[in-house]
């Protein structure tokens, strides 16, 4: 029995070690670079990105949302542009920035979260409150004309 269980862990261990040697097949290389991809749940349509909104924080009323950069680079978009929010019919000017006091109180704002995540806040005030949001609905973010080069 002892010999058995000696002769299994060698072909486990000389398994192991083949496997961990064998070259790259190229299965997971040849996979396109997610860098740039678009994000999950994210639909873009008409120069628009729509998508949801995966958490607000109160008392503040931040929205953080499914958008990347890339996905925001694909309508146009560069940090200092302007663009429109739009949800259940209202609608917020936002600055992507680098931080709340990028703005003048009260104005919209946006930058990314340390997930990488798009924020869109309002500088001392409430965007939830501004677009009538809550969890998990869905906004769609739009160049402002004139704002994008």
């Amino acid at each position: 029995m002892h010999h058995l269980i000696t002769r299994l862990t060698a072909v486990f261990i000389a398994g192991t070690l083949l496997t961990a040697c064998a070259p790259d097949t190229g299965t997971v290389s040849d996979a396109p670079d997610p860098e740039g991809s678009p994000s999950a749940g994210v639909v873009f349509a008409d120069g628009a990105a729509s998508g949801a909104i995966n958490e607000i924080h109160p008392p503040y009323g931040n929205l953080d949302t499914v958008f990347t950069e890339a996905d925001l680079n694909r309508i146009g978009l560069a940090q200092g542009d302007r663009f429109q929010v739009e949800a259940n019919g209202n609608t917020l000017e936002v600055t992507w920035a680098t931080t709340y006091e990028d703005v003048p109180e009260g104005s919209g704002v946006a930058f990314l979260n340390w997930e990488d995540k798009l924020r869109i806040a309002r500088n001392h005030a409430s965007a939830a409150e501004t677009l009538g949001v809550t969890e998990e609905d869905i906004i769609t973010i739009r160049p402002l004309a004139g704002s994008v080069d």
